[in-house]
């Protein structure tokens, strides 16, 4: 550890350093804002957020057996068992849309339909 309290890691290479985030707690009124159908065509795949008991689930739109619990993170970001989700928002603060990441994809854009 860091005397700022950084982390460094040099497993092998070049090494890394990390810094702690603040825990994310946010509100069940900013998490409703994240509520809504998203596409990614990148992915060919739909997905639905919606708010169940204080608490943001992710469906995928054609296997609605594939439904995930959302915690959060840190400021805007969700893990799940499958990865993480973080949100793109606009220039109005708006979630525009989803960035999807873990074992089988990285990084694909998932964005708000309309």
């Amino acid at each position: 550890m860091l005397p700022d309290g950084r982390i460094q890691v040099a497993a092998t290479g070049d090494p890394i350093t990390y810094s702690r985030a603040r825990p994310y707690l946010p509100t069940p009124a900013e998490l409703s804002l994240v509520v809504g159908r998203y596409r990614s065509a990148e992915a060919g795949a739909d997905y639905a957020v919606s708010l169940e008991k204080d608490s943001l689930q992710l469906t995928v739109a054609d296997r609605p057996d594939a439904t995930f619990l959302l915690k959060p993170a840190y400021l805007d970001a969700f893990t799940y068992s499958a990865g993480i989700v973080r949100l793109v928002r606009g220039a109005d603060g708006g979630v525009t849309a989803l960035r999807l990441s873990g074992d089988r994809v990285w990084d694909p854009r998932a964005k708000r339909a309309k």
